[in-house]
């Protein structure tokens, strides 16, 4: 099995490491590369892991180099699936793909919220695509995507974090202390940190 994954870039990120832990997990006879149009610190780990990062950096806005060579890698490594995780490698790719009937995986559903900006782009790479993937089922109800087309694969995490970790540590107290929770992420809206304050206040009171 060849699986292509697609980037724009590997920055740090919760997509990127997400597409790294896949890379780095997945069944050992599946033969993966990875093609992104900029690099970053993900770029380094998964190649860290022994596997191929190919870099076709975009110059410009319109920049139609990394679409050709994308369109040579398709077409001289001949994957058996796309996973593309950017609308903009989507329909780079789908081209090509149509053509020699390769299938796209499109996972450009990251949260639950719909913006303006870029969402007719979402729209196309995603009923292009043959199967798109989010990490939740709000993602995919917000972009009105059936379940015959959608699928959630929930967030993975790295067993080999904990290796150095405090046995400890998140456990919680035995003898009716209080019970501590931590959420991480950016200081962003759609992060929803309000939804964890009304948590606390609603487990205060009860």
């Amino acid at each position: 099995m060849r699986l292509l994954m697609l980037k724009e870039a590997l920055p740090v990120g919760g997509a990127e490491r997400q597409l790294a832990l896949i890379v780095k997990y997945l069944p050992p006879h599946w033969d993966r590369r990875v093609w992104v149009m900029g690099d970053g610190p993900f770029a380094d780990a998964i190649a860290a892991d022994g596997h191929r990062v190919d870099v076709c950096r975009r110059t410009a806005r319109f920049d139609v180099r990394p679409a050709a060579a994308l369109w040579r890698l398709l077409y001289g490594w001949r994957p058996d699936v796309v996973h593309s995780w950017d609308w903009m490698s989507t329909l780079a790719a789908l081209p090509l793909c149509r053509l020699l009937g390769i299938p796209i995986v499109d996972a450009t559903i990251r949260n639950g919220i719909v913006r303006r900006k870029g969402s007719l782009q979402r729209r196309l790479s995603q009923a292009a695509s043959a199967v798109v993937v989010a990490n939740s089922q709000a993602g995919l109800a917000a972009w009105g995507v059936g379940p015959r087309k959608g699928l959630v694969v929930y967030n993975a995490f790295d067993p080999e974090r904990l290796s150095d970790a405090d046995p400890r540590a998140g456990r919680g107290s035995d003898d009716g202390g209080p019970c501590r929770v931590v959420m991480t992420g950016r200081l962003v809206a759609h992060k929803d940190f309000s939804a964890l304050l009304a948590a606390a206040r609603r487990l205060d009171r009860e």
